[in-house]
């Protein structure tokens, strides 16, 4: 009888340590941003740069600039993260994008989506090559860390207006 009053004891003690180890063991496994491990070297990439008239050289203020995965890829890419490559120009035209993509090459897409605020302009798309990855990753915090931003000014064409 103490035996088996001490089984069933130790069954309990293990289901209440597996449930506590199920509940607080997981609870650092996050879907978000993931943490590189201790010691492991890492890079980020951006693009920035300014939206102008391809004519006139001014500023265009409230473009679209999305960064863009080839289709082949873009099951790598979760939606968040193609949500998280899409920008406005500000006032002075100037747009920012961190932690673009590792690839050799993806697109830019710049589209007008303000309407008649700055006139029409045509949607746009350019090649971002890696090129500019062979440069020295700056702004980080030692040998093991850096970012780099390479600079892609956008000259847009104003659509023609129809008579």
């Amino acid at each position: 009888m103490m035996k088996r009053s001490f089984q069933t004891f130790l069954k309990g003690c293990n289901f209440v340590l597996a449930g506590l180890l199920a509940l607080l063991g997981f609870a650092s496994c996050d879907a978000g941003e993931n943490a590189a491990m201790y010691g492991v070297p890492w890079k980020g990439y951006g693009v920035q740069g300014k939206v102008v008239d391809k004519t006139t050289k001014k500023a265009l203020p409230g473009m679209e600039v999305k960064a863009v995965v080839p289709d082949s890829l873009s099951a790598y890419y979760p939606v968040a993260w193609r949500d998280k490559w899409l920008t406005t120009t500000d006032q002075n035209g100037n747009y920012l994008i961190e932690d673009t993509p590792d690839l050799e090459g993806y697109k830019l897409v710049v589209s007008d989506k303000d309407g008649e605020t700055n006139g029409w302009y045509d949607t746009d798309t350019l090649i971002v090559d890696d090129s500019y990855k062979t440069e020295h990753l700056g702004g980080g915090g030692g040998w093991f860390q850096g970012y780099l931003t390479k600079m892609v000014d956008i000259a847009l064409e104003e659509k023609e207006k129809d008579e």
